[in-house]
């Protein structure tokens, strides 16, 4: 066996590596309030004012997995999610963030990731936890998103024309 003179040194250990970028924000779970329509609109009303916003057929087809998740909840009778509903809302709540992780890497300006910090929706999914109560309010409050987003969209683009 040959002997290692190196081995008795001290060995040197790489530095850790500085974080590259900005350092990831978790964000907390919120309850939904009372008020949520009005908390919809107004949420629509500030994503609007940025020069990009997220498209109705984007909206429109998250609004898609969440009703997936409500037409089977809302025939049940039981205060919490059933396990299939559960597992639905869990992949509901990353497709969320892959589609904004996406377009991240695809453009400059993030028009889902600016959706999701105006409108909370990712702290409000967090909220609702095996709750199906809490997950058929927030399902109506993303609709009012939905809705109010085509409303005050459209009456955008009307002016823009003009």
């Amino acid at each position: 066996m040959s002997y290692n003179p190196y081995y008795d040194k001290k060995r040197t250990t790489q530095k850790p590596r500085e974080p590259i970028g900005s350092p990831v924000k978790v964000i907390a779970p919120k309850p939904l309030g009372e008020n949520f329509v009005d908390m919809a609109e107004r949420a629509i009303e500030k994503h609007l004012q940025r020069k990009e916003f997220v498209t109705s057929s984007k909206l429109r087809g998250i609004y898609a997995l969440f009703l997936d998740i409500y037409n089977k909840e809302i025939l049940r009778n039981e205060e919490k999610l059933s396990k299939g509903s559960l597992d639905k809302l869990k992949m509901l709540h990353v497709k969320i963030l892959y589609d904004a992780g996406r377009d991240t890497q695809e453009k400059k300006k993030n028009p889902l990731k600016d959706f999701i910090e105006d409108t909370d929706i990712i702290s409000y999914i967090k909220d609702i936890g095996d709750s199906r109560e809490k997950f058929i309010k927030t399902t109506q409050y993303f609709e009012a998103l939905v809705a109010f987003h085509r409303y005050y969209s459209s009456e955008k683009s009307e002016k823009n024309r003009r």
